[in-house]
């Protein structure tokens, strides 16, 4: 087992989620931040469900919804979050913010260190946990693309951005937040906006986020390497994944109707790719589903039954 996994074997704690990093053979890669909420059998997990968020990459922002979805899993089913790298304010940042496709190769080393080491497993205790992993919004793209690279049995993609971003409604409202003057400017105002904060209800990872201006500066890099990279998506990979037996695969949850400002017409397209049981479109729901409870509980819902229904589609098998 990969040394940078051994946490894997800690026994379920009253405080969770336990919370580690993991350090890159890439030393300009640096650390980035594991979340780990253990399964709450004594025995190994039968399942391993790796989450990748979202931009700015911080798995603080979705602990509530990561611990509804622990509970709603069965036992033997364990859940891990990890950063992006310069995502996480706790963590050191890498003095060069790395672009989106540096992100996909970081998340490469990640799942192939624990595809690694939830392999090894079965020479000790008998049972190989299997791996799937989850993702939101620009973490949905990275995984289709180290899904290319990586073997991932099955994925769900949450309000996944893979088309032309630069095109949606925010990719336009935003676009001089991610370009030049105001992009390097952005992390300095941080400092101007904190004596505003006892004033405001935020999430705590907001406060964390707003505190940091080297997290705002990564954060501000990714979206415009997002803008820049995100273009036409893959039909030829969506439509090989929707003719993977039940319970493989990539699936997918989007807001339906105009309510996601990040999707535009790649939206339809995927959906229509994929097919419609491996896609599942909420009304109301927003594209920042983890902020709250009403939307983040829908979505552990579906996830915990897709994951479920996965499981019992192969048994079958």
């Amino acid at each position: 087992m990969d040394p940078r996994f051994l946490f894997l074997r800690y026994p379920a704690q009253e405080a969770l989620p336990l919370r580690t990093t993991f350090a890159h053979t890439n030393t300009s890669f640096g650390s980035v931040r594991l979340n780990y909420w253990p399964a709450r059998r004594p025995a190994p997990p039968s399942r391993v469900v790796l989450f990748v968020p979202g931009n700015p990459g911080c798995p603080e922002y979705y602990t509530p919804f990561l611990t509804m979805l622990h509970a709603r899993l069965p036992d033997s089913h364990a859940v891990l979050c990890t950063s992006h790298v310069g995502g996480e304010p706790s963590i050191a940042a890498p003095e060069q913010p790395l672009c989106l496709r540096q992100q996909v190769d970081a998340k490469i080393e990640v799942i192939s260190a624990l595809r690694a080491s939830l392999e090894a497993w079965p020479r000790e205790s008998g049972e190989a946990p299997e791996l799937v992993v989850a993702a939101h919004s620009v973490g949905s793209w990275m995984t289709c693309e180290v899904a290319k690279v990586v073997d991932i049995p099955t994925s769900y993609l949450l309000f996944p951005t893979l088309g032309w971003i630069a095109n949606s409604y925010h990719g336009w409202t935003m676009w001089p937040l991610f370009h030049r003057p105001l992009r390097p400017l952005m992390p300095w105002i941080s400092y101007l906006v904190r004596p505003l904060l006892p004033f405001v209800t935020l999430p705590a990872a907001s406060y964390a986020l707003v505190s940091s201006p080297t997290t705002i500066k990564h954060a501000l890099h990714l979206a415009h390497s997002e803008m820049a990279i995100i273009r036409e998506p893959d039909e030829g990979w969506f439509r090989t994944q929707s003719e993977l037996p039940a319970g493989r695969g990539a699936h997918s949850v989007w807001s339906a109707g105009n309510m996601d400002g990040w999707v535009g017409k790649e939206g339809p397209m995927i959906q229509s790719w994929l097919g419609e049981e491996r896609v599942v479109k909420l009304e109301g729901v927003r594209h920042a589903f983890c902020l709250w409870e009403e939307d983040y509980r829908q979505v552990a819902d579906i996830l915990a039954g897709w994951i479920v229904e996965g499981t019992k589609a192969r048994l079958l098998d």
